[in-house]
């Protein structure tokens, strides 16, 4: 039973990280496109940021399930620890997830995608 459960929590992580693949080959096959044709990147920003903030969950959420099947042996100094630590770092990292799904919703609704603007909050 524990076995065949931890299993099936690795699974579910590898499921995770697989849904990742598609959409990293889309937006990287549109970033080509941008640079044949010498358009900046920021063209696509709101999908990129997207992407970046899936990744960045993603990758927690999958160090999170290591640490959890390795049990206390995952907090040792190593490369589960330190997976888990850069993980949660991509959440923070700029744009933070938070202020990139600010951006994400501004787009959504065609607001100034600036933190801070004259007149504004």
């Amino acid at each position: 039973m524990w076995r065949s459960r931890r299993a099936q929590e690795l699974g579910a992580a590898k499921v995770l990280v697989e849904t990742l693949r598609p959409w990293r080959n889309e937006l990287a096959a549109k970033l080509d496109a941008l640079w044949r044709a010498g358009k900046p990147q920021s063209e696509i920003l709101i999908p990129l940021t997207e992407f970046k903030v899936h990744a960045a969950e993603v990758a927690n959420k999958v160090a999170a399930t290591a640490l959890t099947v390795t049990g206390g042996y995952g907090y040792h100094c190593g490369p589960i620890e330190r997976a888990y630590r850069d993980a949660r770092a991509a959440i923070a990292m700029g744009p933070s997830n938070v202020i990139a799904r600010d951006w994400i919703g501004k787009a959504l609704v065609g607001l100034p995608l600036e933190l801070f603007y004259e007149g504004g909050e």
